[in-house]
């Protein structure tokens, strides 16, 4: 099991790094609508540091690579429930949950349990819609 230490960052960088003691990325949440009047912020840069990981793999785009190697990053679901609802709890009171846009593109189900983060994606959060 993968253990990430999160913190939150005003710096950007450009690359990924392989820090002295694990693999490192920022990955950018914008809050919409509800999400955003629950988060109190429109924007969060979260700093994830794994320092289990020894190496910064360049090819992560398996999902098995992500589950076993290390510095291979996180998938959407699991930065849910391991990163952004504990350092938000209170998006859990949104009722029928919120959606993903993964660098402006909307994930499914299937593709939040699939896709894992890279260094700098910006991780849209947008509630349910209402409308008539």
């Amino acid at each position: 099991t993968t253990h990430w230490t999160v913190s939150q960052s005003s710096e950007t960088r450009t690359t990924c790094e392989s820090k002295q003691r694990g693999y490192y990325m920022i990955v950018v949440c914008l809050f919409f609508a509800e999400s955003r009047e629950l988060a109190e912020t429109r924007e969060y840069r979260f700093e994830l540091a794994d320092p289990d990981a020894t190496f910064a793999s360049s090819d992560c785009s398996s999902s098995s690579a992500a589950e076993t190697e290390p510095g291979c990053g996180v998938t959407v679901s699991a930065f849910r429930e391991n990163v952004l609802l504990k350092s938000f709890p209170a998006l859990k009171q949104l009722s029928g949950g919120f959606l993903f846009a993964l660098n402006q593109k909307h994930l499914s189900p299937q593709q939040e349990r699939t896709t894992v983060l890279s260094h700098l994606d910006e991780l849209a959060i947008i509630p349910p819609l209402s409308g008539g």
